[in-house]
């Protein structure tokens, strides 16, 4: 009669392995879901860039002045709210890899003038992008250049 085990104990001994695995379950889920956020960001990284820090928030903003050197000499200044939007709304759409880059000359220049008196300029060449002194290797740049020639340069597009 020593070695018999009561059903009840059999119970508990079951009853307590089924929450450990239960419990090990929850933590493979969570480490498998927190591996395919890395694997999810490093695939996006490598395919999309990140986007610039320290964008300029559009209601700080006085005025905006844009440059396309392969178009115009001319710099246009927009201080009205729908081109301040829209110069806000192409400097988001703007994708960067890290990593060192030489610097090229650049074909588009915007800067931002605050309210506060300073100034935030982003440069844009055919294949880099300058912000905040950094040069970096840009992402999708023939996209960029388009949206910023058409709804700053319109009269140099031409109809197809």
């Amino acid at each position: 009669m020593g070695n018999k085990v009561s059903k009840k104990k059999i119970a508990q001994q079951k009853a307590e392995a089924e929450r450990k695995a239960d419990k090990r379950s929850k933590y493979n889920f969570l480490i498998y879901a927190l591996a395919m956020l890395v694997v999810m960001w490093v695939v996006g990284y490598f395919f999309n860039g990140t986007s610039i820090k320290d964008v300029p928030v559009q209601k700080n903003i006085a005025s905006v002045e844009i440059t396309n050197t392969t178009l115009s000499t001319e710099t246009k200044i927009f201080t009205d709210e729908d081109n301040i939007k829209n110069a806000c709304a192409a400097l988001g759409l703007l994708r960067f890899k890290y990593g060192t880059v030489a610097e090229e000359e650049p074909t588009i220049s915007m800067v931002f003038n605050m309210d506060d008196g300073t100034t935030k300029a982003v440069y844009i060449s055919e294949n880099t992008l300058t912000w905040n002194g950094e040069t970096y290797k840009i992402v999708r740049d023939s996209m960029v250049r388009d949206i910023i020639n058409a709804f700053f340069f319109p009269e140099f597009i031409k109809e197809k």
